[in-house]
């Protein structure tokens, strides 16, 4: 295995667990302790942990989960939710996209769809979009980057999204409450997706599996201001009947979804 890849693994690790010992990572990635620390060296460079005696912990002063660590949590499900989310596009539509990693997956799935107009706070997801789709008209916000998120925020990035009437927001948060709504880690992305809802016609909120058990500490919207929940998870009665009093319309992404043909051919996800 390269370093780089440990490393990567030896990140996951941290973030699941909040700390990793020396020797149990030797013995699982087969390699000498001094590589294993090295590894610990080069990673606290980063700012994600913390080195203490005989292995690291997570820094929990890091305000959000860096890009590269989310991007390799639960692939097969971000991919089986954006697959989902892109059968609801159509040619001509005028999208907001807001960088999440859930997100990111639907660049390469815009590839049949054409005279799209994307608004983004993501440098990177522009640049993607921008690789493959030459009839795209692409827009991206200036504002604040937050490095380890690779997106613009701040009053900046936000007044873009109030220039424009939206036909679709597609995005992702932190976190979900039955009782309250939508959360986000910070007030920034927070108040960046509510001018973005405030000035879309139609909001899709992409949820993997992964995201129901977590927690944060800003309120975005209630769920009253979400139109439609694409998720790749089966949601029980108590969910079924919060989303059904607030008009949030189910969509459950399944394996069996198609890619999307065209811009002009919708396949109706089971709900």
């Amino acid at each position: 295995m390269l370093g780089e890849e440990r490393r990567k693994q030896i990140t996951n690790l941290v973030y699941r667990d909040g700390n990793v010992s020396v020797t149990e990572l030797s013995r699982l990635f087969d390699v000498a302790e001094v590589t294993i620390r090295r590894d610990l060296e080069n990673l606290e460079t980063t700012g994600f942990l913390k080195r203490i005696h005989g292995g690291a912990i997570i820094n929990e002063a890091l305000p959000t989960i860096p890009l590269f660590v989310r991007e390799s949590e639960n692939q097969p499900g971000k991919r089986l939710v954006a697959r989902t989310a892109a059968q609801h596009i159509n040619d001509g539509d005028t999208l907001t996209l807001l960088m999440s990693t859930t997100v990111m997956q639907m660049t390469e799935l815009l590839r049949p769809f054409h005279n799209l107009t994307v608004l983004t706070n993501s440098p990177e997801l522009l640049i993607t979009l921008a690789r493959n789709n030459k009839d795209f008209t692409l827009i991206c916000s200036g504002g604040t980057l937050l490095i380890e998120q690779m997106a613009f925020i701040g009053p900046q990035a936000s007044e873009l999204f109030d220039r424009y009437e939206i036909d679709k927001l597609f995005f992702s948060c932190r976190a979900l409450s039955k009782e309250r709504g939508i959360f986000e880690i910070n007030e920034y992305n927070a108040e960046l997706i509510q001018r973005c809802i405030r000035n879309s016609r139609e909001v899709f909120l992409l949820m993997d599996d992964g995201k129901f058990n977590l927690r944060a500490s800003t309120l975005i919207v209630p769920w009253t201001d979400i139109d439609y929940l694409v998720t790749n998870k089966e949601l029980d009665d108590e969910w079924l009947e919060v989303l059904q009093q607030n008009q949030v319309e189910y969509i459950y992404a399944q394996d069996h979804c198609p890619l999307p043909l065209n811009g002009t051919e919708e396949t109706d996800a089971e709900s």
